[in-house]
């Protein structure tokens, strides 16, 4: 599973544009989740809680409405759709935080349908990220 998990991570980060480097982060990144699965594995400390965003954070909340959530497809989606914008991003469910440029960071969060997620922006296209994140969501993220 992580082969075909890291595979599909790495596939995903080059189509996205993201260096070597951050596609060979992406593909090692899967592994993580699986290690934690063995017996006397501790889960990967990942996905961190989420700080209450600072001066400068704009931020657009929408709510899942895919079936499925946010899986692998629509997961990529919304990574490809945020790629291109300068602005900083955080993306929350709940407590948790992952970074919204990382499919194996984003999957992580295990959006079900009916969750809430926060996305957060500043700087340089904060309001265009925003707003891109937002058009997405109305399209059930492209599912």
């Amino acid at each position: 599973a992580p082969l075909v998990e890291g595979t599909l991570a790495a596939v995903v980060a080059a189509g996205s544009g993201l260096t070597l480097d951050e596609v060979a982060a992406e593909a090692l990144g899967a592994l993580g989740p699986k290690q934690a699965m063995l017996p006397g594995k501790s889960e990967p400390q990942v996905i961190e809680a989420a700080p209450a965003p600072d001066d400068g954070w704009q931020r657009c909340e929408v709510v899942v409405d895919n079936p499925h959530g946010l899986h692998v497809r629509p997961a990529a989606r919304l990574v490809a759709a945020l790629k291109p914008f300068a602005a900083e991003l955080r993306l929350q469910k709940e407590d948790k935080e992952a970074n919204p440029r990382s499919l194996t960071r984003l999957t992580m969060l295990n959006v079900r349908q009916g969750d809430r997620l926060i996305l957060l922006a500043r700087g340089e296209d904060a309001e265009a990220a925003l707003a891109c994140f937002q058009q997405l969501a109305l399209e059930r993220f492209g599912d």
